[in-house]
């Protein structure tokens, strides 16, 4: 790593800790994992007062359908934030002039972004599965409760990378759109509106549709796919591509 790019990283690394936003959307996040504490309990409480009967037909939504798509929303949020309050203050002047090569300015923030995207959804993840494990305890809900801890790792994990790539995105809706609401808004459709769409499509799409959704990507790589590997690349390249495009030919104004 050069110094130039090295440094670049470090500005990065200081202004998205001196944005006051950024705790806030930590703070959101924290508030998700709470929520989903909540959730665990009374799911634990109506478990406990059903018949047998009615607990052989019980299915409680999996982690990926409820809370990661929320996580991911946070941190993509985060990723917008990193560009378009620059763009809001006019500090991207500034920055570019001081770093007049925007394909490294770009690169060292989508580091910093994904860093701080990766790490923080994974702990966070982390510490949801956790508190909702250890609330359940030895009962055996469908489906995600049936499952020991070491298989739900894999998805675990995957779903931490999930959040990364997550904030990326938003960094790159944030470096083609320039504004704040509207960099949002095509992070919503993508993490929470699309998937609810699908259940709108024909019974023999919905399955194809979703294995390519955001949201459904972490699961389908840990069962070995090397197809939803391929889609979060494209999502990535193509994004990011289009980010670092819209950055090199516009003017900042």
């Amino acid at each position: 790593m050069s110094d130039v790019l090295r440094s670049s990283i470090s500005a990065e690394w200081l202004k998205i800790r001196s944005v006051r936003s950024s705790y806030w959307v930590i703070a959101l996040v924290l508030g998700v994992v709470a929520a989903a504490a909540v959730f665990a309990w009374i799911g634990v409480r109506g478990w406990d007062d059903l018949p047998p009967q009615r607990r052989a037909r019980f299915q409680a939504p999996a982690m990926e359908q409820v809370f990661l798509p929320l996580v991911q929303l946070c941190l993509a949020i985060l990723g917008v934030l990193a560009i378009t309050s620059e763009y809001a203050t006019r500090s991207i002047t500034a920055s570019l002039t001081v770093r007049p090569q925007r394909t490294r300015l770009a690169l060292a923030k989508a580091i910093v972004v994904a860093g701080v995207s990766l790490t923080a959804g994974s702990v966070l993840l982390a510490g949801a599965f956790s508190a909702g494990r250890g609330i359940v305890g030895d009962r055996r809900i469908p489906p995600g409760y049936v499952t020991s801890v070491a298989e739900e790792l894999p998805t675990l994990f995957w779903s931490g990378l999930g959040v990364g790539a997550a904030g990326l995105l938003g960094l790159a809706a944030g470096m083609i759109l320039r504004t704040t609401a509207s960099a949002v808004m095509a992070m919503v459709a993508l993490l929470l509106i699309a998937p609810a769409m699908i259940r709108f499509l024909p019974g023999s799409w919905q399955e194809h549709v979703s294995s390519m959704l955001l949201p459904t990507l972490p699961e389908w790589i840990a069962d070995g796919s090397v197809a939803a590997v391929i889609v979060l690349v494209a999502y990535l390249a193509v994004a990011f591509g289009g980010a670092v495009l819209a950055l090199n030919r516009r003017d900042v104004s």
